[in-house]
């Protein structure tokens, strides 16, 4: 949900990248925790900010927003009748679903607005050099 910096030094809860030979992401994989999995999903040179961009993770779709240089992943598609939420508008933390108009906060995946049905998922977005990597929900 918010970016946080991955430190290669060994760290309780930090993220480490390792090939994923299974496709064409990187693994991250938290260090200290065991239990989630990560994957590295694009560069910040690709989401500039005020821009989005759907990615895959693990047969995922995922769309990333980037909000005044903070990256934001949300579920790609509206729960409505799935749209892609990332070929919407996007204003200021609010993504418009471009079908039917439903809104989302990619901050924390909440509706905002019908015609949605539910809450998307979002995702925790960390930073390691220029790799940009989330933890899928």
């Amino acid at each position: 949900m918010s970016v946080q910096e991955i430190h290669d030094e060994p760290a309780e809860h930090g993220l480490r990248s390792v090939p994923d030979k299974e496709s064409t992401n990187r693994k991250f994989y938290p260090r200290g925790l065991g239990l989630m999995t990560g994957f590295k999903v694009a560069r910040l040179e690709d989401i500039p900010p005020g821009s989005r961009k759907m990615v895959i993770a693990d047969d995922q779709l995922v769309a990333l927003f980037n909000v005044d240089g903070t990256i934001y992943a949300i579920d790609e598609l509206c729960p409505h009748q799935g749209a892609p939420l990332s070929e919407g508008l996007f204003v200021g933390c609010v993504a418009i679903c471009p079908w039917h108009g439903a809104e989302f906060d990619v901050a924390n995946g909440k509706l905002l607005s019908r015609p949605g049905v539910r809450d998307v998922n979002a995702n925790q977005v960390a930073i390691k050099g220029d790799d940009v990597g989330i933890e899928l929900t």
